[in-house]
């Protein structure tokens, strides 16, 4: 609940921010926190602690080495971002997906 709380109190900054400055370091402290929540969640996917339906079971097993990417705190920041954001299938936020 604490992250959520920080997403919401930098996008409201984020909001009534005019210096294209301060707006980028805020967009870049914001991306950091959402890339942890998407290291918990690809942590949690792989050991099967969140319940999930058959299609995103499949989904999983199919793209299980971009979870695993994402989910290494050894791999730096912008690898997972890369990722995360990857085209042709493994991409969280690739347009028109739906699980």
């Amino acid at each position: 609940m604490a992250g959520q709380n920080k997403i919401l109190r930098l996008l409201k900054l984020l909001y009534g921010e005019k210096n294209p400055e301060k707006r980028q370091e805020i967009i870049e402290l914001s991306r950091k926190t959402l890339m942890k929540w998407f290291l918990i969640g690809a942590n949690n996917l792989l050991k099967g602690s969140i319940p999930v339906d058959k299609q995103t079971q499949r989904f999983i097993e199919k793209h299980r080495e971009d979870l695993k990417v994402i989910a290494d705190k050894k791999v730096n920041e912008d690898n997972r971002l890369k990722t995360v954001l990857k085209r042709g299938g493994a991409g969280f936020f690739r347009r028109g997906h739906h699980s």
